[in-house]
């Protein structure tokens, strides 16, 4: 790794540059927490989905929900191959299992 300041090598663990002094920032986004935003969708989705077929609605299952159980479902997946964290994956996992059942009852709604 290189330092952003001054361009000297220094170790991957390092949080100050020995070369400048500078504070070097190493911390990298983990990829898992796109797992929990896809679990979030997806339980927005099936949730959403219950309420209108409840009142109805179905028209707006295939507006609303489905393009928030898509992205779920992308997201969930993305997380569960990215993530460094067995909690963050956990909740991948869960993500996509609620989309296949959202998927279901759309299915069985038609």
């Amino acid at each position: 790794m290189f330092c952003s300041h001054c361009g000297k090598e220094i170790m991957d663990e390092a949080e100050i540059c020995v070369g400048c002094g500078c504070r070097v920032s190493n911390k990298k986004f983990d990829m898992g927490s796109l797992g929990i935003a896809g679990f979030i969708c997806s339980c927005t989705a099936l949730l959403l989905s219950l309420f209108f077929a409840s009142v109805g609605l179905i028209t707006l299952i295939f507006l609303i929900v489905l393009p928030d159980a898509i992205a779920g479902l992308v997201l969930s997946i993305i997380g569960a191959i990215k993530s460094k964290k067995n909690n963050h994956i956990i909740f991948s996992y869960i993500g996509i299992i609620l989309f296949a059942i959202l998927f279901c009852l759309l299915i069985l709604c038609l």
